[in-house]
């Protein structure tokens, strides 16, 4: 449930529990060492939804934003889809559009760690987002195999979440076998 100086609410309780929208606004007010950021990931997914069917979350933050942004030790940065219009025209002008292009082949090939590439064009595509290659990356070095068949962020989405789970039950595996072995040797000795 989002309530009125819900980004003042959560800042505050970063700090200490008891921290007011008060205290902050006092405190980034007279802050001339420190400057303070706070990041906004993924706007476009919560901000038009709404809270008990009435109350657009963009509507409830919006306040809190505004005032924010009157103190000039604090910068906040939105982050949203390419075609994530989530600011109506009040919001416009306090923000600087920046957009990130998708990594060209040489970047790719680089993070990859190789100079050339049997990427098809739906590959290179779909890792020419920076999470994407990560996640592309992560799959190939286990299993190239694997990682050479997948056509779309929705394979290589399964692909990467499914390596996850094995990893972590290969790492209970080796845990367990370390105990049994720690087990093994405190008895003998």
């Amino acid at each position: 449930r989002i309530e009125a100086d819900a980004l003042y609410n959560y800042i505050g309780s970063k700090y200490f529990e008891t921290c007011t929208p008060e205290v902050l606004d006092r405190m980034f007010a007279e802050s001339v060492d420190y400057r303070f950021v706070l990041l906004l990931d993924g706007a476009n997914e919560v901000l038009n939804h709404t809270t008990n069917g009435v109350q657009s979350v963009y509507s409830i933050l919006e306040n809190d934003i505004h005032q924010l942004l009157a103190h000039p030790s604090v910068d906040i940065i939105v982050t949203t889809r390419e075609n994530g219009e989530i600011f109506n025209g009040s919001f416009s002008a306090l923000f600087q559009r920046l957009y990130l292009c998708p990594l060209n082949r040489w970047q790719i090939l680089r993070y990859m760690g190789t100079e050339e590439s049997n990427f098809d064009n739906s590959q290179e595509e779909m890792v020419s987002n920076p999470m994407l290659l990560r996640m592309f990356r992560r799959v190939y070095n286990y299993d190239r195999a694997r990682a050479v068949n997948l056509k779309n962020k929705y394979q290589l989405m399964k692909e990467y979440f499914s390596l996850d789970v094995e990893l972590k039950q290969e790492k209970e595996r080796i845990d367990d076998i370390i105990k049994v072995r720690r087990y093994i040797l405190e008895q003998i000795l």
